[in-house]
């Protein structure tokens, strides 16, 4: 693949707790990408300032309103709607400081120009780790950590309303997860293509992302949980890994 000779900016977003989920997996796969500079695909290969690809994470409450308020933002944009909700358990400072809206109170540097690649990761049924293709608008009807709902609709059903009106029921992302896929496989790293992100936050989150997006390219990796799957340190991998061949796609 191509060297990386400009700076590459990606961000990459876990969750915080959930339900009976306490460490969440997608988070404990992320946080340690924080501040690496890849020079290669090999994680262990740091570049100089100023090119390669940069990545810096950060922790979202398992909250609909939450990534309404923060998910615009961090594309440069300002909420049409959502309330940001900071989650006591989540890992300081990377889940934000209360009373200060990103990037204010978070340890995250934002471009000038905005991040070229935007990655969700969230935890997902077992097994493998999964590329999600597409994300919904509607039917998002399980409530979030705080016990919370997605925004009620005019026609009954819950999802994306204010500041949404003019995208259809489904986002698809622009990344060639068919490509990404034989790339990984081909470095041995095992991961699946999926058309279904859940109807609930991480598919709420991804929707959100694809339709704020303004030139950054968007995914969605669902990991499986730690005691069914290939490990943190895999799935740190993985995500790693896909971080660096999206980035050679923004050159």
């Amino acid at each position: 693949m191509p060297a990386v000779r400009r700076e590459v900016n990606v961000l990459i977003t876990g969750f915080g707790p959930f339900m009976s989920v306490v460490s969440n997996p997608s988070w404990l796969s992320v946080k340690p990408l924080h501040n690496v500079r890849l020079s290669s695909c090999d994680a262990s290969t740091s570049a100089q300032v100023g090119e390669g690809v940069r990545i810096q994470t950060l922790q979202v409450p398992v909250h609909y309103s939450s990534v309404l308020d923060l998910v615009p933002r961090l594309h440069g944009r300002t909420p049409s709607s959502g309330s940001f909700w900071l989650d006591p358990r989540l890992d300081s400072p990377y889940g934000g400081t209360a009373g200060q809206a990103y990037p204010d109170g978070y340890p995250i540097d934002h471009p000038l120009t905005g991040f070229d690649v935007v990655i969700h990761v969230g935890v997902g049924r077992g097994g493998s780790i999964r590329l999600e293709t597409l994300a919904h608008k509607h039917s998002y009807d399980k409530p979030d950590t705080a016990s919370s709902l997605a925004p009620a609709l005019s026609d009954k059903k819950r999802g994306f309303g204010q500041g949404y009106e003019q995208f259809g029921d489904i986002q698809q992302t622009t990344v060639n997860i068919g490509e990404l896929v034989a790339w990984l496989k081909r470095r041995g790293l095992e991961v699946d293509q999926s058309w279904d992100a859940g109807r609930y936050v991480c598919d709420f989150i991804y929707y959100a992302s694809l339709t704020n997006a303004t030139g950054a390219k968007v995914l969605f990796i669902h990991v499986p949980p730690v005691e069914d799957g290939p490990g943190v340190q895999k799935c740190t991998e993985v995500i790693s890994n896909v971080a660096w061949w999206i980035a050679t796609q923004c050159i």
